[in-house]
Parts: C-alpha cells; sequence; structure tokens
C-alpha cells in the first residue's frame, strides 16, 4: 500500500468525522419532551436544543467532553440556582458565556429547563 493512499485513507476519515460533527452541533429540536405547559420551560427546551446540545447531549447525557447536566447533575452540582444562572451567563472554562446571546429571561428559561426537567 502506498503512502499516498493511507493518506488519502486519513483525509477521507477526516471529512467524514468534520461533516458528522457538524451535522450533530446545529441540529435542532428537543429530544426531551416537556410536559409542563409552563412556556419558560418550552423556551428553556428550544435553547437547549439549539445552544446547549451541541456539547452537552441532546438530553444532557454529556457529549464531546462536556459535562451531563441530566439526571439531577446539574442541580448536584449547582444546589443554588443563581450559581448556575452565573456560569451560563458568564461562562466558566471551556463553556462559552452566553450573557451577551440570551437575556436574563432566556438564560433563566434554560437553567430551570435544565433543572425541572433534564
Amino acid at each position: 500500500m502506498s503512502l499516498r493512499k493511507i493518506v488519502d485513507g486519513v483525509e477521507m476519515l477526516a471529512l467524514v468525522a468534520i461533516v458528522v460533527f457538524v451535522v450533530l452541533l446545529f441540529r435542532s429540536g428537543s429530544p426531551v419532551e416537556v410536559a409542563s405547559d409552563d412556556p419558560a420551560l418550552q423556551r428553556g427546551a428550544e435553547i437547549f436544543a439549539s445552544r446547549c446540545a451541541g456539547c452537552h447531549g441532546p438530553e444532557g447525557q454529556g457529549y464531546a467532553g462536556r459535562p451531563a447536566l441530566n439526571e439531577g447533575r446539574v442541580v448536584a452540582a449547582y444546589p443554588e440556582i443563581e450559581a448556575q444562572i452565573a456560569v451560563v451567563a458568564n461562562g466558566r472554562n471551556s463553556m462559552p458565556s452566553f450573557g451577551g446571546r440570551l437575556d436574563e429571561s432566556e438564560i433563566e428559561a434554560v437553567v430551570r429547563f435544565t433543572r425541572e426537567v433534564l
């Protein structure tokens, strides 16, 4: 097998991996059903699906090296809702700040969704 064939194969695998990553990153819609009629929780689900699921997984199960938020993990990590709101608004470590991209009500909605639904 020639070196050129090996390089071509590696390039093809890299291209496929990039396409899969981009598709997963930008897919929309929340697979998590919100049983509540609360519009804030519904909006939180939409925001989570479009802004958070790419890193935290569509069901908050953790993805791409990012922490899981489901099954009460986020509440265990942030017993006080204000602390979680601050992380979403200001960012931390590899998590970007959403304070300039989402307004206060949207941040609170997505935080409530992760705490109450996931």
